[in-house]
């Protein structure tokens, strides 16, 4: 009687910091997909379609059509036509996955200026300025000709 007495405080005791826990552990994980999210992806459809992507804090722009969102568990629920969709997304490594309701799925990857910016590199990087035409016919640019 002892033993069962025993088991079944520490039975307790265990529901007691499972369930204390658990709730705090998947907030963190649902809040850290809701911040993964965000920012500007470069994706591809199943079908070969280019598709540029922008989420941030409020919004969702695919190819500029820009709606509010919200994030559900595993998904990133838009504000559709018709009411809320839910546009089911994961993560392999870096790539943002996505599928649609229809079936559809795309493939993203940081724009170019995001990756960098997600890799540890500045996020002021200046732009490369492109020579115009006044430059390039400079006498003291190297190979113009005379």
């Amino acid at each position: 009687m002892k033993c069962i007495g025993k088991a079944f405080v520490s039975g307790l005791v265990l529901s007691q910091v499972l369930f204390s826990t658990v709730p705090w552990v998947f907030a963190a994980q649902f809040q850290h997909g809701a911040l993964r999210v965000r920012g500007d992806w470069q994706c591809v459809s199943i079908h070969g379609q280019q598709v540029k992507l922008f989420i941030d804090k409020e919004n969702f722009d695919m190819n500029g059509n820009r709606t509010t969102y919200t994030m559900v568990t595993g998904a990133i629920r838009v504000e559709g036509a018709y009411g809320p969709v839910n546009y089911y997304y994961n993560f392999r490594g870096d790539s943002l996955l996505i599928a649609f309701p229809d079936g559809d799925r795309i493939i993203c990857d940081r724009a170019q200026q995001e990756a960098q910016n997600h890799s540890g590199q500045p996020e002021d990087v200046p732009a490369q300025a492109l020579p115009d035409d006044e430059t390039q016919a400079d006498d003291t640019s190297p190979g113009s000709a005379q």
